[in-house]
This record gives structure tokens, C-alpha cells and sequence, in this order.
């Protein structure tokens, strides 16, 4: 008996395991909104590519898969480094999910890097679509807290988001057309689970 209430217990925890890390798209949490960083080619899947949010290390993001990053609503500048640096504004509301996808093409020593808003109301939905595919068939991308600890370190150490924040604030902010993600260009609420 007390071996079967055992096995159903530990069977409870791991559906709820399963379920924290299932594929869909999540409402944040309250008062937070969400945005996932889709990778949806295999081309450049061993390149490790770092993403911030200003002036703060968020994630990295290494082969096909995605990334979830819960922030406060309101104005942020999310970017992406490799051998470039691609930057894209947001203005996010609260409650509700965006998505940026990360391209790999091909450079000069390492592979060139961009970062594009998803959005229903494109009118080209191929980047789109196949990040709805994406975040539907696969479970988040989880970051070895090690690997994650030790880019943020380095990056802190060089004062390398500083520096790239100051280069966009004097030669990109308000000179040159910055990709922006709307608060209108949410995910629908027909593709949550």
C-alpha cells in the first residue's frame, strides 16, 4: 500500500515537472510580459548567441529552440552579438507574449546575426508561423545556470553591455529605422493552450 501511494506521488510530481516545461505559448506572470526568442532554422546551430535586454545579460541561445524572457511591461532594446550586434526596440503591456526571431546567415569569420518581430499582422508570415510551429512542438530551451552565470560574468567584467548600449545610444537610437515590436503585435489568444 504504501508503496503504491509512493508511486502515485512521485507520478503527481512529474506531471506537474512536464507541465512547468510544456511546449505553448504561457501568459506571464501578473503584471509581467513575456517575449520568446525563436530560432527556427538548423543553419548556425552550434553557434552560441548571447540576447540582452539593455544594459542586462538575458539568455543565450545555441541550435533550434526557443527561449522564454518574462519582463517588466513598458520600452525596452533587445539585441543580439555574435560577429555583428542587431538591435530591436519594444513597447510591451503587461499580460501579454511576443516574439523575436533570431536568423543565422552566413559572415565573414562566424555567422552574421539578426533579430526580427513575429507578428500575426505581417504580411509576410513565414518567420511567424514557424515560430508558432515551434513553440507548439518543443518545450523551452533551458539554460545550464553554469554556462549562463559564466557569459554574464564575462560580459559584466568587460562592461561589454555598457559599452554596446552607449555605441547604440550615440549612433543608432533616433538616426537609423530599429526593427520595434508593438504592443499590437502580441500573440493571439487563440495560440495559447
Amino acid at each position: 500500500m504504501k508503496k503504491h501511494l509512493l508511486l502515485s506521488i512521485l507520478a503527481l510530481c512529474f506531471i506537474g515537472l512536464s507541465n512547468s516545461s510544456a511546449q505553448g505559448f504561457v501568459k506571464p506572470s501578473e503584471g509581467k510580459a513575456a517575449i520568446y526568442f525563436t530560432r527556427t532554422v538548423t543553419f548556425g546551430s552550434g553557434m552560441l548567441i548571447d540576447i540582452f535586454d539593455g544594459e542586462e545579460y538575458i539568455a543565450y541561445s545555441m541550435g533550434k529552440g526557443y527561449s522564454v524572457y518574462e519582463c517588466e511591461p513598458g520600452n525596452h532594446v533587445f539585441w543580439v552579438a555574435a560577429e555583428n550586434t542587431d538591435f530591436i526596440t519594444a513597447d510591451l503591456e503587461a499580460g501579454k507574449v511576443y516574439i523575436a526571431q533570431v536568423y543565422v546567415y552566413p559572415g565573414v569569420m562566424k555567422g552574421r546575426i539578426s533579430l526580427v518581430p513575429n507578428s500575426a499582422t505581417d504580411a509576410k508570415l513565414d518567420g511567424y508561423n514557424a515560430s508558432l510551429e515551434i513553440v507548439k512542438a518543443e518545450s523551452p530551451k533551458v539554460m545550464k545556470e553554469k554556462t549562463f552565470e559564466g557569459r554574464k560574468a564575462k560580459f559584466t567584467k568587460k562592461k561589454f553591455m555598457t559599452v554596446k548600449m552607449e555605441g547604440y545610444k550615440n549612433n543608432i537610437e533616433g538616426k537609423k529605422e530599429v526593427p520595434h515590436i508593438s504592443k499590437e503585435m502580441a500573440v493571439e489568444a487563440k495560440e495559447f493552450k
